[in-house]
């Protein structure tokens, strides 16, 4: 109940406000608004309000809680202003009353406490002070000052870019002067009172916001009509621990396409604590919260209608979560969604006024007129499962409530009569009347004094509140003479205020005291007479026109006229519309000039001096100027403003685009150039401010587009198989699209991608071929730049020159009398491993292709070349050999010594199978192998480098197929951490599968990849970069398999088969082509995009298989550690003498 009547309360107050306005007397000792009295010690604050040292009646005084201050400001911004939450916020330590006819002012009771008390006559009239100790101090004397203005700028640095932050509050410490920052990020403080008197205190400005925190703005001082601009305020992103994120969005309703900018409010239910923002383009909003609790989120804005009206969220925890709210559907117009009620309110069979009757749980309430009609406006619609509770609150008794109303669009709805009726018990009759100053009586002689111009009918139908002590308000007129009764049922403080603006009331409030028992109305409490005067007219009124030349100046603000003698200076501000009017009242007699402030609005005019008689109104005034502020008429993109009136002295020019200051040069009188090269992208307002003698003149504004500018400097650094291009981003560009092209034709060959930076390199391009780049700079929101930048490179010859030949020496013998199988280069040696009847060898030979050291020997049971392999890794050499039929796994040292280290694919460590492949990746040995039964069994185990551990990696059963090759081949990345395995046939037996799991938890469970149709065993299974290239067999079919997607294509490869596959350090792919045309054409091709880049004809060249050189095996191989050449690639070929040959380059090249 207690914190429904708050609400009650603080609508009352702002409703009574509305009826004062700033006229009416109030030196009085109560309190016109404000919270119901706590226990505990209190004081009062009075004083007089003075300009110039003059007494100032009629003047707004407001004093506030310091600490809630600039929430108060915020319940006054236009955003929120009249919304249920800014009642809420000034219902809270929130004190207000006007000064009487001599200025004077009272607050009475008040808690004692830190307060911030403002004074305010007009806009540009007004008065702070912070840090009032109410309690300490009794007296204070407001001296008005003119007033000014503080703008400037809030960002978030955001990956070490300062970017615009909307939706913060921005406020002086200790007080309710506040803004909003706008989508730019800027904000304005008006009519904030000037410090600029070497007496007064330098202003301090914070932010509030979920974004994050700054440091205060410290030392500002405000000078008289000027703008003090603080600059950007850089704030710092919270921290990144101990938060909760609400992410919220509003979706498009009736009427509406565009939800964009609307500013969304998060309040805590408990603490009060208020952020603001705004919805960004696709209406999505949000907030980052430190406290737990419950948090209220509503739009305030009233030119839309919400639904819901507003959201609760609990906060149960700090965890760094996100909590995603209830989308709130935007309607364009909130009449549309709205009805009324309607009704009369009677007491003892007759028409009751002053009765409050209120929609329960809301800010919606109206008062009964004098024939107890009463109608409450803009009712959202409702529904009988939500229907609304009418109740009434009276100075004569209570009535019954309404229950189950339901409001219609559009409509009316109309409720029985409320029947006030009056308690028999528990109640105090309280009793008043409003009197008229009575004429002092004329001394014997003189002549008689006027008749007072208010008369008794003028005291009838003037609304009275009655505020009690539990925050309750109730409400009754005065009848034809000015007498008024309550019907109160709390006992304790309460105060008797009159909401008129007409008359001046002494005083407007009156404290009363109802005590305990209550008499049920045998003895009223009278309230003592409250004295209607009419205001006085003092001195004289001054008024005219002001006519505003051409051309227009900054016709979006209001001019100021100023009214100057030798003792009375005024101020008013008048309409920006020629002519404009203006009045001023109580000019005392005297010399006086007009002037227009062209601080103001732009314009300049002084008249002649002219005399103000005691007692006699001057009218029909006429005041004209001249435009001295400069006026921008355009902007070209490329920066150069025209118009007029800009001067030609630059250190009286300021320029600035979103009111940040920019360079500029080359000015003229009506021109001149800004520079735009550090602006982003987008819709900017470009301004022109001139200096005078009298302070700064600010010109119009003018809205123009920076369009995306493109990038620059483009430089080109190639190989035979890509190139690397380089340029120089525009400011604030992070993102380009590029696409690169064939010059001789135009043709695509690399379609447009966006990427972030300013580097790119194309790889698998043709040898010696010439491409066109085009680069186009992107911006979120905007279009491209155009044109694009360009710039032709060409990739370097690949020639047969190139690769080195290296042959080792004496190695016919074995390619005669055996088969070889296996080639890998280690510390700048290379290993052949080779078959021969009855024994499996494996020789090394120096860089010079010189045998080395004492080869290694082995028994063997079979000389079948696929039942062998080879490979190095982590400085050792693994050789794979049939023993007794078993595959056989034995380790050597690089010096072909055995190692400890021997394995059999028995079933102890290794599944038992009847063939297997090996390959090292990532400090392990991979072993892939298949054991012949009923169907095949397929296994992929895991081994340490010292072959003392094992891990299962895949198990699966197939049914056998007949071919050369193999059903289960691994191939790794890792860099990637990526591990695949191919397996010959999956579940139809009609297609491979290929299957991927992190290589650094191979336990965990395998993705499918993609799967290849065909019913073939594996010949080769390889890594190239992106993609994965895979060899069906003997059929002669390539496959290249995306990494990412899978996408699977067929190799474009002339006619013939490919042998052996492998990628050098820049990510070329080669392999040995022999065309099936012309047997002796031998060819080593780099392939690139499923088809051949370049192709080297070698003309010693015997073969890679046959009875020789096995296939499919691997005789293409990177080296494993090295100094001679630490990046040497080579590719293992029988010559045609029948010695092997190594083609070997520097890979990296």
């Amino acid at each position: 109940m207690f914190r429904k009547s708050l609400i009650l309360v603080s609508f009352l107050f702002v409703l009574a406000l509305a009826i004062i306005g700033c006229g009416g007397g109030g030196g009085s000792a109560g309190n016109p608004a404000g919270p119901a009295l706590v226990s505990g010690t209190t004081a009062n604050l009075s004083g007089t309000v003075l300009f110039n040292n003059a007494p100032i009646p009629f003047a707004s005084v407001h004093l506030y809680k310091s600490d809630k201050a600039h929430t108060v400001g915020m319940a006054q911004l236009p955003s929120l202003k009249g919304s249920l939450l800014s009642q809420q916020i000034i219902g809270d330590d929130a004190y207000s009353t006007t000064t009487n006819a001599e200025g004077v002012y009272n607050f009475v009771n008040i808690p004692v406490g830190q307060y911030t008390l403002i004074a305010v006559r007009d806009e540009n009239h007004q008065f702070v002070q912070t840090g009032v100790l109410l309690g300490q101090v009794t007296t204070i004397n407001p001296q008005l000052t003119p007033t000014g203005k503080i703008s400037g700028n809030v960002a978030l640095s955001i990956g070490g870019t300062p970017q615009a932050v909307a939706g913060v509050f921005v406020y002086i410490n200790g007080t309710s002067y506040i803004a909003v920052s706008d989508t730019a990020g800027n904000f304005t403080i008006n009519n904030v009172p000037s410090n600029a008197l070497t007496t007064s205190t330098a202003y301090e400005i914070l932010v509030s916001s979920t974004r994050g925190t700054a440091s205060p703005v410290t030392g500002v001082v405000v000078s008289p009509g000027a703008t003090k601009d603080v600059g950007t305020i850089a704030m710092t992103a919270p921290a990144q621990a101990g938060y909760a994120t609400l992410n919220g969005s509003l979706v498009v309703g009736k009427g509406i396409s565009d939800v964009s900018g609307i500013f969304v409010i998060l309040t805590h239910k408990t603490s009060g604590t208020i952020f603001g923002t705004y919805s960004d383009a696709t209406g999505k909003f949000q907030f980052r919260v430190m406290e737990t609790g419950d948090f209220l989120v509503l739009c305030p804005e009233a030119d839309y209608a919400f639904t819901p009206n507003s959201l609760t969220v609990n906060v149960a925890g700090l965890t760094n979560q996100s909590l995603t709210l209830l989308p709130i559907t935007v309607d364009a117009d909130q009449v549309e969604a709205t009805g009324s009620i309607t009704g009369t309110v009677t007491h003892m069979g007759t028409p009751f006024a002053g009765a409050i009757i209120n929609v329960t749980g809301t800010s919606l309430l109206s008062i009964s007129d004098s024939s107890g009609n009463f109608i409450i406006n803009k009712v959202p619609v409702n529904s009988s499962t939500n229907p609304y509770t009418l109740e009434l609150s009276s100075s004569k008794g209570t009535a019954t409530r309404k229950f189950n109303v339901i409001v219609s669009l559009g409509q009316a709805t109309a409720v029985d009569d409320f029947a006030i009726t009056v308690p028999t018990t528990g109640y105090k009759n309280i009793v008043g009347k409003l009197t008229i100053t009575p004429p002092p009586m004329p001394s014997e002689g003189s002549l008689p004094m006027p008749s007072p111009s208010l008369s008794p009918g003028d005291l009838g139908n003037r609304l009275i509140q009655l505020s009690l002590s539990d925050g309750r308000v109730i409400s009754t007129f005065t009848d034809s003479s000015g007498n008024y009764s309550f019907m109160a049922t709390q006992s304790g403080h309460a105060t008797v205020s009159v909401i008129d603006s007409a008359f001046i009331y002494t005083p407007r409030n009156q404290p009363v005291m109802i005590a305990l028992p209550f008499d049920n109305g045998a003895t009223p409490l009278v309230v003592p007479d409250i004295v209607v005067s009419e205001p006085v007219k003092i001195n004289s009124i001054v008024e005219g026109n002001v006519e505003w030349g051409t051309p227009p100046g900054n016709a979006s603000v209001d001019g100021e006229v100023i009214l100057e003698g030798a003792s009375f200076v005024d101020r008013r501000i008048v309409s920006n519309i020629s002519p404009a009017a203006f009045r001023f009242d109580n000019v005392p007699p005297g010399s006086y000039v007009l002037k227009s402030n062209p601080l103001r609005n732009g314009y300049e005019g002084v008249s002649a001096s002219f005399m103000v008689s005691e007692g006699i109104d001057l009218t029909g005034l006429s005041l004209a100027t001249i435009l001295i502020a400069p006026v921008i008429t355009s902007v070209s993109p490329a920066g150069t403003i025209t118009g007029s009136n800009f001067g030609i002295v630059m250190a009286n020019i300021e320029v600035t685009v979103d009111g940040r200051p920019v360079a500029f040069s080359s000015l003229t009188d009506t021109s001149c150039a800004i520079d735009l090269s550090n602006l982003a992208p987008g819709d900017h307002v470009v301004q022109m401010h001139k200096t005078i003698p009298a302070g700064r003149v600010d010109g119009n504004k003018i809205p123009f587009t920076r369009t995306v500018q493109s990038p620059t400097g483009i430089v080109a650094a190639s190989t035979d198989t890509s190139i690397t291009f380089t340029w120089q981003n525009a400011p604030h560009i992070s993102e380009v699209e590029i696409i690169l092209k064939k010059t001789s034709d135009s043709t695509v060959v690399r379609p447009l991608q966006r990427i972030v930076g300013n580097s790119f390199t194309y790889s698998n391009l043709q040898a010696s071929t010439t491409y066109r780049i085009e680069v186009t700079s992107t911006y979120p929101g905007m279009p491209p730049s155009d044109p694009p930048t360009t710039l032709n490179a060409s990739t370097k010859q690949f020639s047969a020159a190139k690769p080195a030949l290296m042959t080792l020496a004496g190695s016919n013998s074995y390619t005669t009398n055996g088969q070889v199988f296996g080639f890998e280069m280690m510390n700048d040696k290379t290993y052949i491993a080779y078959a021969e009847t009855g024994i499996v060898y494996v020789r090394a030979y120096d860089s010079n292709g010189v045998a080395t050291g004492t080869a290694f020997s082995q028994s063997i049971s079979t000389s079948q070349i696929s039942e062998f392999d080879f490979c190095a890794g982590n400085g050792s050499l693994y050789l794979l050999y049939p023993s007794s039929t078993i595959p056989t796994i034995q380790t050597l040292n690089a010096d072909l010594t055995p190692a400890t280290g021997s394995i059999q694919c028995n079933g102890v460590m290794l599944p038992v199978a009847s063939k297997a492949k090996i390959e090292f990746f990532g400090g392990n040995l991979f072993v892939s192998s298949e054991y012949v039964m009923s169907g095949v069994n397929l296994n992929v185990t895991m081994l340490d480098s010292i072959i003392s551990s094992s891990t299962p990696v895949y198990t699966g059963t197939n049914t056998q197929l007949t071919g050369s090759g193999y059903w289960v081949q691994t191939v790794a990345d890792e860099l990637s951490n990526d591990l695949y395995i191919a397996i010959a046939t999956g579940p139809s037996m009609l297609a491979s599968e290929i299957l991927r799991k992190p290589l650094n938890d191979v336990t965990a469970a395998a993705t499918l990849l993609t799967t290849i149709p065909s019913g073939d065993l594996i010949s080769e299974f390889k890594l190239n970069g992106q993609e994965l290239i895979i060899t069906r067999g003997s059929s002669n079919i390539y496959f290249s398999v995306q990494r990412t997607s899978g996408e699977t294509r067929l190799l474009n490869i002339p006619t013939g088969y490919l042998s052996s596959f492998g990628t050098d350090h820049t990510g070329r792919l080669w392999a040995f082509h022999l065309p099936t045309t012309d047997t002796s054409e031998k060819y080593i091709i780099n392939i690139g995009n499923g088809q051949i880049v370049n192709s080297i004809r070698i003309a010693d060249f015997a073969n890679v298989d046959g009875n020789s050189i096995a296939n499919p095996r691997e005789f293409i191989k990177r080296q494993i550690v090295g100094t001679t050449m630490p990046n040497k690639f080579g590719m293992l070929h029988k010559k045609l003498d029948d010695n092997l040959g190594v083609f070997y380059y520097d890979g990296s090249m």
